[in-house]
């Protein structure tokens, strides 16, 4: 079979979305942030192997500091910005997410 088909395609796009998913779960954020990076680091290179675009939402809640997956809350801060129109995720590393609604 090959790579570019869309049976496999389909395939990698669940598995991407399965992954991001488990390492937003709750049962896992207890101590086990190198959990949820290794998760997250796992779904980039399936997405860059077969070669699927990561859906915007999931692409969203993910930092691009430091790869971990943003819980409001827990692993980043939220924001409004209601002057300029957008949603501000601040990461435990520093790094800012604008994103635009």
């Amino acid at each position: 079979m090959k790579k570019g088909s869309q049976f496999v395609k389909e395939i990698a796009a669940e598995r991407i979305e399965g992954l991001i998913e488990l390492a937003k779960s709750r049962e896992i954020t207890c101590g086990s942030q190198a959990f949820r990076k290794r998760y997250v680091e796992i779904a980039r290179s399936i997405s860059r192997h077969y070669k699927v675009k990561m859906p915007k939402r999931l692409k969203d809640s993910i930092c691009k500091g430091c790869g971990d997956v943003l819980i409001p809350g827990e692993t980043c801060t939220v924001r409004l910005s209601s002057s300029k129109g957008y949603i501000v995720y601040k990461c435990a590393c520093g790094a800012e997410r604008h994103i635009f609604r």
